[in-house]
């Protein structure tokens, strides 16, 4: 293989796993904001027996 197609290749990964991180930075987030809402009393939780 040529050393553009490696490149290429080499970038997509690397923005694959940047794409992989920021999808998992957000969803901590959004689970973090739950959370300070419920310990804030902003918002409710449910618990069925």
């Amino acid at each position: 293989m040529s050393n553009q197609i490696i490149n290429n290749e080499n970038r997509i990964s690397k923005n694959k796993a940047i794409q992989n991180t920021k999808k998992s930075i957000n969803e901590k987030i959004k689970v973090n904001s739950l959370l300070q809402r419920i310990v804030s009393g902003q918002a409710g939780v449910v618990l069925e027996e």
